[in-house]
């Protein structure tokens, strides 16, 4: 699967991977007649175990639209995000996840 794609596209703009080669990732980026940034990627995974299934994914994004998205989100936000440090100073208290 691999070859075929690198006859259409070409080399791959980005390679991926785990330390063990159990999930392999290759990356395409295009710019499209809109320009649209167009993402391609070609993920294969070794690994079958109970978590993970062997095999191949393709993924595509527009990631402008995504970019697009996330401002449109943030602009009807109501108040902004409390830092990640502000949260972690509130006393964790076990009784919010054992039951009554």
């Amino acid at each position: 699967m691999l070859d075929q794609f690198n006859r259409k596209f070409g080399k791959p703009a980005e390679y991926r991977g785990d330390a063990f080669r159990a999930c392999i990732a290759w990356k395409w980026t295009f710019v499209d007649s809109e320009k649209n940034r167009i993402n391609l990627i070609l993920q294969h995974n070794c690994q079958d175990d109970e978590d993970y299934m062997s095999g191949n994914a393709v993924k595509l994004s527009m990631r402008n639209l995504i970019e697009k998205e996330r401002l449109c989100f943030e602009a009807r936000r109501p108040e902004p995000r409390k830092p990640a440090e502000e949260l972690r100073e509130k006393k964790f208290d076990i009784k919010y996840f054992v039951p009554d």
